[in-house]
Order: C-alpha cells, then structure tokens, then sequence
C-alpha cells in the first residue's frame, strides 16, 4: 500500500507498518510515507526550519504556475503560493492532491485535499493529538499502535446501508472524519476547524447563446484534456481511458485522443457483460481510432464474492460494487508503462443529473438510494451548506460515492477526469438548466463538435446520438420518459416476485438483482457470511434492520447487508 500517516503531539512516536517506508521526525511531529514511483517531481516533501510539507498526487497545470512565478522550481513556487492565503493557494492548483503543511513556528497545520476530494484524507483530532492519513487502512493501524478504541459510527452505517457511501466526511470510526472536497482542516494549537476554500456554485449566470456555451465548455474541457496529455507525455508514459457506451467516457477518449502522443500506447479498457451496449459500442469505438483494447466480461457476477479484499481496498468508505473489476483490467496490462487512467466519472454533472425540473430546488436528502427498506435519518446540519439540491448532491453523492470508485487504482495510477476540471466544471454548471437537462446540451454539443463520435449507440437511448435524436423528433422526451418508467415498474414487479425476465430490460454494469436470482452461488455466498459476521454488530436496531433486508430476498438488499458487515469485519480485527 502506498500512502502517508503525519502525527502531531503523539509522545511515543508510534507509526504504522509502512513497508520500505521513508520517516521524518520533529520536537513534535512524525511523518511517515511510502509513494507510488510515478509523476515523482509533481509530489512534494521537505522539512525545512519553519515548515514541513508533504503533497501527493499531480499537478496538471504545475509548468504554467513554475512559469507564472519567475521559473522558479515546483518547491519554491509552492512555497511561495503557501505564503499567501491557503484558499488562494489551492485553487490556483488543477489535479488530484491532498496533504500537510506544518507551520512550525506558528504551530499551525493546515491538511488539505483537492477540489472534490477524490484523493482522499482522513483525520483524528482528540485530546490534542493529531493524526493524519492517506487510507483509512493507516488510520486502522494507527489506532491499532496507539491503542485507541474504535468504535462504530453508527449514523455512518446506516447512511453506508441506504447510500452506499458515508456522507458529510463521517467514516466508519466514530472520531474519525474524511475531509471533504474544497476543504481545508485547519489545526492551531490543538483546536482544530475545517474550512472551506473553493465550493462550485451553480446558479445560471451565463447570458450566453447555446452555440457560445458548446464552443466556451468545448474550449475548456479539451484544456483540461490537454493538460492531462502532457502530463503523460511529460513523464513519457502510456494512457489508460476507461470507455462505456456512455457519452461522458466517449468524449475523454475522443478528445484525448487528438492531443495524445503517438509514439505511445492509448488503452481503452472496458468491463461489463458481454454482448452489452457497453462492450459493442467500446470496442467498435477504439478500433475506429485505433486504440489498444482491453475487455473485462462481468458476466454471472461472481466477483461480488470478492466482499472482504474489496472493502479493504477502500477501507470501507465506499460500498464495494462501486469499484468493481477495474483492478482486473489494469493488472493485465503492463503497469510500469501507464501513468494515467483517465474516466469519464462526473460527466453527469453538467447534464442536471441531480435536478429537478428546470429550477433549482432546496438541498435535501436523498432520493437516490439502494433500498428503501430502512429509514434514514440525517441531521439538518448536512444540508445547510449548500445552496440547493445538485450542489448538495455533487459534494455528497457523486465525489464521496462515484469518486471514491478510483481508490481502486490509486495504488497503480493517478486518476483523472477532466469533467471535474475547476475551470470546465465551473463554466457549465451556470448554463440554463433547461439546456442542460436531459443531456440535451450533451447531444447539441457531440453532435456539432464530434458528429463521428455521435455515430455509435448510446447506451442511455440505445441508439446514436444523431440529429433527430438530439432534437427530439425520432423518440419525444415524453415517449422516452414514458419508456424509462414502464421498464422501472416491470423491473420492480420482476424484483418483488422474483421473476428472471426483468433481465430482458437490463443494460446495467451490475445487475445485482438478476445475479442474486439466476446465481445460486451468489446468493449461497450472501447468506453463509451473514451468518458468520453478524455478532460483529452490537448495536440491536442496525442488527434487526439487517436481518428484515436479509429477509427480503432481494439481491441489492443482501449485498448491502454484506458489505456492511464487511467494513464491521475489518474494524474489528480477530
């Protein structure tokens, strides 16, 4: 595992099993790291009279700030943007980050992330000590030397029970938080604040036609895929783009496909069940630009016995179907030669994904969940941040949870996706929703910028997005919404009596439900470690509302079940 542990006031300088490890130590400090052997001059540590800093990641745009501040080195410019105001520091930086800079003098630790916090931190403050790490693994090992009590948050099971994710920076253990996107913890003298520094706002503002919008966001999604091109090309190594059926994942690769260096490998790399949209519409678009291509079958869902190395993968921070065979497809290829696996993940943020109608409505929580079978009941503190629903739902949902699916391959590669791109993201999240919902500014923009990527069947439509589709003459919204519900109520009935033909309507990536069913060995599985791990849960509600979902008989609610008591498994050692 790579990663680091910073601890501050700890008196015994206990720190975790980092195999080959580095470690620095202070009057009052620790540090202890071991990093991925890649994009090595993007990272930073050092430990100087007045400051100690350590960032992991990669800076996309760290060439141009070197250049703005005087060509100066990438230690020194950072040295001097930390000198301002730490908000106006990090969000000058473009990439996936996180760290701990300790002002010495002042007593002052500030432990940032980036914007939306895919590169993940995790933190424990009490009785003035102070331990920062990059896995929740870590922090586990950590309580382990230290000999601290870990004891279940019980809100954050239940919202990992309903959700699949921990919301609002809660973590399986009770006293430890994951900072979240945007946000800074700011520790002085043993009192400790978290602050934010950057939040997307999504208010329309743009008195702009729909051609100035698609050209404007075109020009600044392929800055942000340039940016990620040479990156690569910087350090010389191969690309990995993930590619679906989808829109969002089609467009990386063909943008990134123009600025990519051609003397290296481009790898398209796909995983579903075979035979799918999905895996048609993937290969049939690598081939016509030439790209490598590797496949991943899904097929019978036999990975979803994989329950125990999969939430610790994740430390349990997210639910273990979200970062489902991506390892499998990357550990097939030659690893020392790729640098970067660029996604797709938050395309669906400017199609409105998380609106209601045309007008933004208040933040609340939440109407996406995996089973309604118990109730979830979150504090009004965890909305009072936000603005309205889709900004809520960005911060909470689609970073804790989609984000979270690349801790898969952190160990591996840095992961990417310039959907997520400040400049890109904050330029379309203030278009009109009317033109961004229903992906019709996805369609008019493919369409009109990329009318050969348009050729091939979306998985969302089954069918290319073509003219008559785009402008919604070929299938009206209201036959297409009409569509989408009557296959929703078809799939419940199937769900409710057991029926294997809901697989008739079934394109999903993982379809739990259908497997639970036609899999014996799945369901055999579910069962046995229900029985086997149910004396972790002590507390007498969540152990009751587990046993009603096991009852139910459905496969979503079975595998939730599961993997919460997968994450109880792993906290509570033997």
């Amino acid at each position: 595992m790579f990663g680091f542990v910073f601890g501050w006031n700890c008196a015994s300088y206990k720190s975790v099993e980092l195999q080959d490890a580095k470690e620095y130590r202070g009057d009052d400090f620790f540090c202890k790291y071991k990093m991925m052997n890649k994009f090595e001059n993007d990272r930073l540590i050092f430990d100087s009279e007045n400051i100690f800093c350590i960032m992991d990641g990669v800076i996309f745009n760290k060439c141009e700030l070197m250049k703005k501040n005087g060509n100066k080195t990438w230690k020194d410019t950072f040295i001097d943007f930390i000198n301002m105001k730490d908000n106006e520091c990090f969000t000058m930086l473009r990439g996936s980050f996180c760290g701990v800079i300790y002002r010495k003098k002042e007593h002052r630790i500030t432990v940032f992330t980036n914007l939306l916090g895919e590169k993940a931190v995790y933190y424990y403050n009490q009785d003035y000590k102070l331990i920062v790490t990059s896995h929740m693994i870590l922090m586990k090992e950590a309580f382990e030397k230290y000999s601290f009590k870990m004891q279940p948050n019980i809100q954050g099971c239940y919202e990992m029970l309903t959700t699949g994710t921990f919301l609002h920076g809660n973590t399986f253990l009770k006293d430890v938080r994951r900072l979240m996107g945007g946000k800074l913890l700011i520790v002085q003298n043993g009192l400790a604040s978290e602050q934010r520094y950057h939040m997307f706002r999504n208010v329309p503002e743009w008195n702009l036609s729909l051609k100035e919008c698609i050209d404007e966001a075109d020009s600044l999604f392929r800055q942000a895929v340039k940016r990620i091109c040479d990156k690569n090309r910087e350090y010389g190594y191969d690309i990995e783009a993930d590619l679906s059926g989808g829109l969002d994942s089609r467009l990386a690769t063909w943008v990134a496909h123009d600025f990519w260096n051609k003397n290296r490998r481009f790898i398209n790399a796909c995983w579903c069940q075979r035979g799918k949209i999905d895996h048609i519409s993937s290969k049939q678009i690598a081939k016509k630009l030439g790209n490598d291509y590797i496949f991943y079958a899904m097929d019978g869902g036999d990975f979803l016995k994989e329950v125990d190395k999969r939430v610790k993968i994740t430390g349990g921070q997210i639910v273990y179907i979200a970062n489902t065979c991506s390892d499998k497809v990357l550990n097939s290829l030659d690893l020392s030669n790729i640098g970067m696996s660029l996604t797709g993940l938050l395309g669906e943020s400017h199609n409105a994904y998380w609106t209601e109608g045309i007008v933004h409505t208040e933040p609340k929580y939440f109407e996406s969940r995996y089973t309604d079978l118990v109730g979830l009941n979150l504090p009004d503190s965890y909305a009072k941040e936000y603005d309205n629903y889709e900004q809520m739902n960005l911060y909470e949902l689609s970073s804790l949870n989609f984000l979270s699916s690349v801790f898969t391959r952190q160990d591996s590669v840095e992961v990417c996706s310039p959907y997520i791109d400040k400049d890109f993201l904050e330029f379309v999240y203030k278009i009109p929703l009317q033109w961004r919902k229903n992906y019709y500014f996805t369609m008019n923009w493919m369409v009109e910028k990329y009318p050969d990527a348009a050729k091939f069947v979306w998985q969302h439509a089954m069918k290319p997005v073509d003219k008559e589709l785009n402008n919604r003459l070929y299938l009206p919204k209201i036959l297409w919404d009409a569509e989408k519900t009557g296959i929703r109520i078809y799939n419940k009935i199937c769900r409710e009596f057991h029926i294997q033909s809901q697989a008739v309507f079934r394109n999903d990536m993982n379809p739990i439900d259908k497997w639970y069913i036609t899999n014996r060995s799945i369901r055999k599985y579910f069962v046995q470690y229900y029985r086997d791990n149910r004396h972790y849960v002590r507390n007498k509600k969540l152990y009751e509302d587990l046993k009603l979902m096991m009852k139910s008989g459905k496969g979503y609610d079975a595998m939730l079940v599961v993997n919460l008591l997968a994450i109880f498994k792993l906290y509570s050692g033997n």
